[in-house]
């Protein structure tokens, strides 16, 4: 089979293992086995045996990057069992961690081109747009939940029946917060699209036209953590596209143009025309104050001060639970069973720190902490080898934007407790990574790796 043949079957399988993501589906088959944790299963099982025909020798293999780091993070929740109450949800969080670990391994090692990236860069987007079209379905039709709610079990039907009382939009992300990060994720890849200069007026038109509606729809999930993760997210990614680079004074004022006309237009679609639907829906006296995004964050209404006095207990159990067991912890994922207590239903801590502190104790925060702070000090360090080599330096920023995104709104939410999330972020890791295999050219290498090795 030729390579170009190869990479036509690498990319099918990325974007069903996409699409299975975007389009959730948490139809049980077994206990702990759903429909689209079976899928990722599958999938990943394929590309991982293309991985193994493809594979380079095993020399290469044993110097995968955070294969350690990864390695005692897996641990760390494995031990956190022996003193879990409900270990049917340790084991599911250790096997999405790592299904996670192997798709970030299989990827850094099966993808051999760079334009292979590129069109999972645009697919990526266009399924950011798909993911919004359905969320603007979600406001204005019921036949949404027809079509919808059958690939759902029941619990995640009452739950999204619970946001719909709210007035938050979640799509198919069953969490309006999962749906904005990965909207928030999937606008800044339509800006990086954008401004590639390959790109054709028609291309950019419709690229311009899908961030915007990305944009206004990360508005619409009402939540306040992926508004700042976008504003956070575009503003690195503007430090390189608007600041940096060979452009004339032409091509820099109409770069910053075309970026603000996009947040003006984005927000006009949102507060009037999405906003004046949500105040036609017979719920809307439930969220006066907090029916937009801009009432959650400016007033002091019922909704938002009782959002802030949960955060608040749920952060203050975090922490009794850490002090009650601070070794190993509660056990991984079983932190919602604790907060039953406290209110109507389960939920995370909305801090990725204090609930893998209550969940996996030191040993967890020890583990964590050396696995996110090496995968950006990796990041960092390909981003000036490629920089130095003037190769890529573009994509591999972008991965760190998106890591950095991903880190900062898990301060205020959970989106690496999410199997669909994980899976982004460690694709796009790995992606950026991939000319580590090459260490490019030695000059450089001795460089960067002075003090320290590129392999971590």
């Amino acid at each position: 089979m030729s390579p170009a043949v190869w990479d036509e079957v690498v990319f099918l399988m990325y974007v069903l293992l996409l699409a299975n993501f975007v389009f959730y589906s948490s139809v049980e088959i077994f206990p702990l086995l759903d429909v689209s944790l079976a899928i990722y299963l599958v999938l990943s099982a394929h590309l991982g045996m293309l991985a193994y025909k493809l594979r380079p020798s095993w020399s290469s293999l044993r110097r995968t990057p955070l294969l350690l780091p990864m390695t005692l993070f897996l641990g760390a929740v494995a031990v956190s069992v022996l003193s879990a109450e409900h270990v049917k949800d340790v084991i599911y969080f250790f096997v999405i961690n790592a299904l996670a670990f192997v798709l970030f391994f299989i990827t850094y090692h099966l993808v051999k081109s760079r334009a292979l990236v590129h069109r999972f860069v645009k697919w990526t987007f266009w399924f950011g747009v798909l993911s919004a079209v359905v969320a603007v379905w979600q406001l204005y039709s019921n036949s949404y939940k027809e079509y919808y709610y059958p690939f759902l079990d029941i619990r995640d039907q009452k739950i999204l029946e619970l946001w719909e009382v709210v007035s938050r939009m979640v799509g198919t992300w069953q969490h309006p917060s999962y749906l904005g990060i990965f909207l928030a994720i999937t606008a800044v890849l339509g800006v990086h699209i954008y401004f590639q200069k390959k790109s054709n007026l028609l291309n950019k038109i419709l690229v311009f036209s899908g961030t915007i509606l990305i944009v206004a729809t990360v508005l619409l999930t009402n939540t306040r953590s992926s508004v700042l993760t976008l504003i956070l997210g575009l503003g690195l990614y503007s430090v390189t596209a608007l600041f940096k680079g060979s452009y004339d004074r032409q091509e820099r004022v109409r770069r910053w143009f075309s970026l603000g006309a996009l947040g003006v237009i984005a927000i006009l679609l949102y507060q009037f025309v999405f906003v004046a639907e949500i105040y036609t829906k017979p719920q809307a006296w439930r969220v006066d104050a907090s029916a937009t995004v801009w009432g959650r964050f400016l007033r002091s209404d019922s909704m938002s001060s009782e959002s802030l006095v949960q955060r608040s207990q749920l952060y203050s159990l975090a922490l009794e639970k850490f002090r009650q067991k601070p070794i190993t912890g509660i056990g991984g994922k079983n932190f919602p069973y604790e907060v039953e207590g406290l209110f109507e239903r389960g939920t995370d801590a909305h801090n990725v720190l204090l609930q893998t502190a209550a969940e996996t104790g030191f040993v967890g925060i020890i583990a964590t902490t050396w696995l996110y702070a090496s995968l950006l000090t990796l990041l960092y360090r390909r981003w000036r080898l490629a920089t130095a080599e003037n190769s890529g330096s573009g994509r591999v920023f972008l991965a760190i934007v998106i890591a950095f995104m991903i880190l900062f709104d898990s301060m205020f939410n959970n989106p690496l407790y999410s199997m669909r999330i994980l899976g982004v972020f460690w694709i796009f890791s790995a992606l950026a990574l991939l000319e580590l295999r090459g260490g490019g050219s030695k000059k450089t290498m001795i460089r960067i790796t002075k003090k320290t090795t590129v392999y971590g």
